[in-house]
């Protein structure tokens, strides 16, 4: 089924703002176009009392913008709801007040059938190409594999620089909760492929949920 509606997460990397924040405003746009805000999914994420509405968290971060030009290109016409996370690192504390936002997140996806979820993340940072590409295996597994435990063990034991781990966290909760016992990689590259650089490179995985 087409989606027409996307909750696009990423990671604040300002920290600046609320830890989970959608935006007040009613529209963003692109060199491509403007992308409304759909406030329907807003109303119902709102109800999760741990969400604000908070410019601040969103004035200078980048990783949910470079998301809409790909889905303005695949999509055209479609609604979305930006939320900015801030990571505090593996804790109780933290995994709790996932789980209330998974609750409401999930509930959703359930009530309005034509959304999906994208998550905006790099993977590792300036480190030579098969280094990131050894580190990067070792989270990539745990993260279709639905182990949020295994995943946060993996980041430390490796020191991964993986900057949207807690959206990538909520992404796995939510398709937990929704009954999913698996992912799938679909895609992975590095800026090395690009750039020639192999030296220093910034890697990405694209990772299906469904």
């Amino acid at each position: 089924k087409r989606s027409k509606r996307f909750i696009i997460l990423g990671p604040n990397h300002t920290g600046f703002g609320s830890k989970f924040a959608v935006d007040p405003n009613t529209q963003w746009e692109t060199p491509l176009g403007r992308c409304s805000i759909d406030t329907k999914l807003k109303t119902e994420i709102m109800k999760c009392e741990l969400v604000d509405e908070d410019e601040l968290s969103h004035h200078a971060e980048h990783s949910i913008e470079v998301q809409l030009p790909f889905l303005q290109y695949r999509f055209k016409r479609f609604t979305f709801l930006p939320l900015c996370v801030m990571a505090e690192g593996y804790s109780e504390r933290f995994l709790s007040e996932c789980d209330a936002l998974v609750e409401v997140i999930a509930h959703i996806l359930n009530k309005y059938t034509d959304t999906s979820i994208v998550v905006s993340s790099d993977f590792s940072h300036y480190l030579p190409d098969e280094i990131a590409r050894k580190k990067d295996d070792l989270a990539v597994q745990r993260i279709v594999r639905l182990d949020v435990e295994g995943f946060f063990q993996t980041l430390e034991r490796i020191n991964a620089s993986i900057c949207g781990y807690a959206p990538i966290t909520i992404l796995m909760l939510v398709a937990k909760k929704l009954g999913m016992k698996k992912a799938e990689l679909i895609h992975y590259s590095t800026s090395g492929e690009v750039t020639k650089d192999f030296d220093s490179v910034v890697s990405y995985a694209a990772v299906g949920f469904k």
